[in-house]
């Protein structure tokens, strides 16, 4: 029988419930702290290192975990970045060139919160570009515009606002799919081994970064 040796899990709908200040439950806690004796214990997460860190100290997590939708790894005891890859000035100029016309709060990398695009300031490169609270109809659409852009991606996520959804802008190398193959090998295990969890069509990146795959039961159809 196949032994596994690690666990990938998302964190919003799959961990903890889909809320900004939500925390992992005692039975989790207690069941991530039995676990960590025989396998490697992670999370890949679309939040910032800044929404994320609350959880990773409840967890007490000792092995890399991947944060801000893909872009970057991190020792979650140390919080030092293992991994890295982020938007050039110019892709986020043209992100917001997209976002410009819309009135949804805008965040840039371990930003906790958002403003319009047209009061956003530009200062250089970002890991991550968020949109907040977006309506589904409209998120599909900018999806559609994002992904034009060259070397960009967009993907829609879960959202703390009831009845809307999230986009997570990212660069085309640094999603959650390509973080997840710098995690294996950092983890140094073989895909196989490795089971993952999640809960929406951002996780189908997790699913492919794995031997074995869990849908929670309020997955998403896709």
């Amino acid at each position: 029988m196949l032994q596994y040796k690690a666990i990938i899990f998302d964190l919003d709908g799959t961990a903890i419930p889909t809320r900004l200040d939500a925390l992992p439950s005692p039975k989790l806690i207690e069941a991530v702290k039995n676990a960590q004796g025989f396998v490697k214990v992670c999370f890949a997460t679309g939040r910032s290192l800044s929404h994320a860190r609350n959880i990773l100290h409840a967890l007490r997590l000792a092995d890399p975990c991947v944060v801000s939708g893909g872009t970057r790894i991190v020792d979650p005891q140390t919080e030092k970045t293992l991994w890295e890859k982020g938007l050039s000035e110019w892709q986020v100029k043209e992100v917001m060139h997209v976002l410009l016309p819309y009135s949804y709060p805008v965040g840039f990398s371990d930003e906790v919160k958002g403003v319009p695009a047209r009061e956003k300031v530009i200062e250089g490169s970002e890991r991550v570009i968020y949109v907040w609270a977006v309506k589904k109809d409209v998120a599909e659409q900018l999806k559609i515009q994002l992904n034009r852009i060259e070397d960009v991606a967009a993907h829609i996520g879960g959202s703390w606002t009831e009845g809307r959804v999230d986009i997570h802008i990212t660069h085309k190398f640094a999603t959650k799919q390509y973080a997840l193959e710098e995690l294996v090998k950092l983890l140094g295990v073989e895909k196989e081994s490795i089971i993952g969890v999640g809960d929406s069509d951002n996780d189908l990146p997790l699913f492919a970064s794995v031997g074995f795959k869990v849908a929670m039961g309020n997955a998403t159809e896709t």
